[in-house]
């Protein structure tokens, strides 16, 4: 027997969930062929045969999780004789596994966004006959039987392995973190000049821009906290909050400081796509040393937001306002970016942040020192 076991995807021993799998018990398999897909961190990977043979054993259900290196099932090979498949075994003692309990009936082939969607509203696509070519089960299944399940009862959603990573990620920080956000308005009216002279250039790129230089001379804001020392970092490496439909997902831009602010648009552009087409892999969605969440777009001007552990800072960037000023007795239209710098006080204090974060607008208000 050759046993299958959970990868290690991530430095952090945490658990993944299976998402899926693609072969049953007693189905023949060669080496290398995709058996499970299982989600991880906010990113989904395969988990291939470490050997031909037959698919003898399965230990974790598609929904359970389990942890790094627990055995996720058994492979009988030539060199067993390998012959009929057992059935799932029970009430053996197993490598840990929690979640919910999937019974797993038959093999239904769903791209990744509907799986995701059928167990985010969950529904049992075993269940479903499919009604598009070739039988495939098309979303408006999925969503029919999500509400034909729930029609007469309570409504409720089933919290999916995304959520949980929120959920214990935010949890985490506030936690372990004292944290303080201090909040200050940018005045963008020049930059305005020059974001119509670069039209392709976005709002966004230019504030990535700002907070790079501003990092590399408050090189504590780029640190990260570890009980018994400050680690500072050699480099910005920029994670940038996407809100996908699963959720939301910091894909990281390495070494930011050696991008001009036109690559920093289009790296971010890249990783944002992935993200939304389920084609972020683990790599980009870790290490990153700085964060900037971006809520302008729906209306919101300041907030508080959370850090991603272990970075030091997270910036929040909200809504353009616009307002009259007086400028040598003169009424202008001024147009002010709102700013929210929450930071870990574990490693900076008021002070320290607020210089960074009058930085990042110092930058802001001279937009010729984002070309360098």
């Amino acid at each position: 027997m050759i046993d299958v076991p959970m990868p290690q995807t991530t430095d952090e021993p945490m658990e993944s969930v299976i998402v899926f799998w693609y072969k049953v018990i007693g189905d023949t398999v060669t080496q290398h062929d995709v058996l499970a897909e299982v989600q991880t961190e906010k990113a989904t990977f395969e988990v291939e045969s470490p050997a031909s043979g037959v698919l003898q054993e399965v230990w974790v259900q598609r929904g359970e999780a389990a942890p790094p290196g627990a055995v996720l099932a058994r492979i009988a090979t030539d060199v067993d004789g390998a012959g009929p498949a057992s059935v799932v075994k029970t009430g053996e003692s197993v490598p840990p596994a929690t979640g919910l309990q999937t019974p797993q009936t038959e093999r239904v082939a769903l791209p990744p966004r509907l799986r995701r969607l059928a167990q985010e509203l969950g529904v049992d696509v075993t269940t479903l006959r499919g009604s598009g070519t070739n039988r495939k089960i098309t979303e408006e299944e999925i969503r029919r039987a999500a509400a034909v399940a729930t029609e007469g009862t309570q409504s409720s959603i089933s919290v999916t392995p995304v959520r949980r990573t929120i959920a214990k990620r935010m949890t985490q920080s506030l936690l372990e973190a004292p944290q303080l956000t201090e909040h200050a308005w940018a005045d963008v009216t020049e930059l305005e000049r020059w974001r119509i002279r670069f039209q392709n250039i976005g709002w966004n790129a230019w504030v990535l821009r700002a907070v790079v230089l501003a990092l590399q001379d408050h090189p504590m804001l780029n640190a990260v906290w570890e009980d018994t020392r400050i680690r500072l970092q050699t480099g910005v490496h920029l994670g940038v909050a996407v809100d996908a439909k699963e959720g939301l997902y910091v894909p990281v831009v390495r070494d930011a400081q050696l991008l001009n602010v036109d690559q920093l648009q289009q790296v971010v552009q890249t990783l944002a796509n992935k993200v939304r087409s389920a084609k972020v892999c683990q790599e980009e969605l870790t290490g990153g040393t700085f964060t900037v969440t971006n809520l302008g777009g729906y209306g919101v001007e300041f907030f508080t937001p959370i850090l991603n552990p272990p970075q030091a800072a997270i910036l929040g960037v909200g809504k353009m306002d616009e307002r009259m000023v007086l400028v040598d007795g003169q009424g202008t239209v001024q147009k002010r970016l709102p700013l929210s710098l929450t930071f870990d006080h574990r490693v900076v204090d008021g002070g320290p942040a607020a210089r960074f974060l009058q930085s990042i607008i110092w930058r802001l208000q001279e937009p010729q020192t984002l070309m360098r």
